[in-house]
């Protein structure tokens, strides 16, 4: 009996041509369904999943850390939040975020207290 696909070659999905983890088809749905216009370049989509999955991975890294040094395992909440407060470059995307660890909701304050790094947006007097 012959193959149906022998000369074909292997179908790949658009997160595995662009070699990403992060959805391409998923995050495209959703940038035509929250835009205003119509059409979508079929980059955007791409980029726009290249981007989410490096700023999770930097949080991830960051928080891993931080469980790391408290000699855990598992990553909790409140390494989330902390690895927000950690990095400048996190704190100056998710700056004005609140983050919800768990039982308290903490307001993310200026990076690891570094106010000359950075100015704090939450601080009217830096």
């Amino acid at each position: 009996m012959p193959i149906a696909n022998a000369g074909r070659p292997k179908s790949l999905t658009k997160s595995a041509r662009a070699g990403l983890v992060f959805p391409v088809s998923r995050v495209a749905k959703t940038l035509k369904a929250h835009s205003p216009v119509r059409r979508i370049a079929a980059t955007a989509s791409v980029f726009t999943a290249a981007v989410l999955e490096y700023v999770v991975a930097e949080v991830l890294d960051v928080a891993k850390q931080r469980a790391q040094e408290a000699s855990r395992k598992r990553i909790l909440p409140a390494d989330l939040g902390e690895a927000v407060q950690r990095d400048v470059e996190l704190y100056m995307l998710h700056g004005q975020h609140a983050v919800y660890s768990g039982e308290t909701l903490k307001r993310v304050t200026c990076a690891g207290g570094r106010k000359a790094d950075l100015k704090c947006a939450a601080d009217p007097a830096a």
